[in-house]
């Protein structure tokens, strides 16, 4: 849970926004209604240096997907990049599981996210609850 959240956080940090992210580069997921998700669009990383650049032209991100379905009780992070352009890496890995609440609250006045995560996991008939939340403040907004 600890973990999960600190990585949410982190990468809330570095975003440049919350929004959603293009079909181009995203595919659609096919997932129902079920699901809960928190899109983050990112600078690329520069190939020769690995450090975030904006690219010329019309703005391109690299996005980073948060997504919980709550029939399957998994948190996942997805990364989505630009290509080439980025060296950051596509992929997707299971960050949390047996997650039975997830909830995003975002406050546009002082850029700031909150994120509720709770799991529930059972050892030797007890049931354990662990509860956090946790907010993070996107620090490299770009002001309209």
């Amino acid at each position: 849970n600890r973990i999960a959240l600190d990585e949410m956080v982190n990468q809330v940090r570095e975003a440049q926004d919350f929004s959603t992210c293009p079909a181009s580069i995203c595919p659609p997921s096919g997932e129902s209604s079920n699901t809960l998700q928190l899109v983050l669009s990112l600078w690329p990383l520069n190939p020769a240096t690995g450090d975030p650049y904006q690219p010329g032209g019309p703005p391109v991100y690299d996005y980073i997907v948060y997504k919980w379905n709550n029939s399957t009780k998994n948190l996942t992070k997805y990364i989505y990049t630009i290509g080439v352009q980025s060296k950051r890496v596509a992929n997707q890995d299971i960050i949390a599981k047996d997650v039975i609440n997830f909830t995003l609250s975002y406050d546009a006045t002082t850029s700031q996210v909150t994120i509720y995560l709770e799991n529930q996991t059972s050892s030797l008939r007890k049931t354990f609850n662990f509860k956090q939340t946790v907010k993070a403040n996107l620090r490299n907004k770009v002001s309209p």
